[in-house]
């Protein structure tokens, strides 16, 4: 949990400075660590495969400007849920951001 809240840290620190670069890659480690959480390994594999897709997505859905505007609480949620070992509301999490489509409508 410590690396999650870690890269979630980062990526609110790059976010409030503009730093898109720390910011996306910031954001790529979350998404890592929360692989890794799943303790699935072929998903840690997959992720780990398309790290250069995923930064590339988090760039064009431009995250960080969802960011600045306060509508990007699905990050918390997800770490919540993973704190809490609750794998329905984790899942429900991520399936509310793949849902939500991209450029500013990001999460619950």
């Amino acid at each position: 949990m410590a690396a999650l809240n870690d890269a979630l840290a980062r990526r609110a620190a790059a976010g409030t400075t503009g730093d898109e670069a720390a910011f996306v890659a910031a954001d790529v480690d979350f998404h890592l660590r929360v692989a890794r959480a799943s303790h699935n390994e072929l998903l840690v594999e997959l992720y780990s495969t398309f790290t250069r897709a995923l930064a590339d997505s988090i760039r064009d859905d431009r995250c960080l400007k969802v960011f600045t505007q306060g509508q990007d609480a699905w990050h918390h949620t997800l770490a919540a849920a993973i704190a809490e070992g609750d794998a329905d509301k984790a899942t429900s999490a991520s399936l509310a951001l793949l849902e939500s489509g991209p450029a500013g409508t990001h999460g619950p």
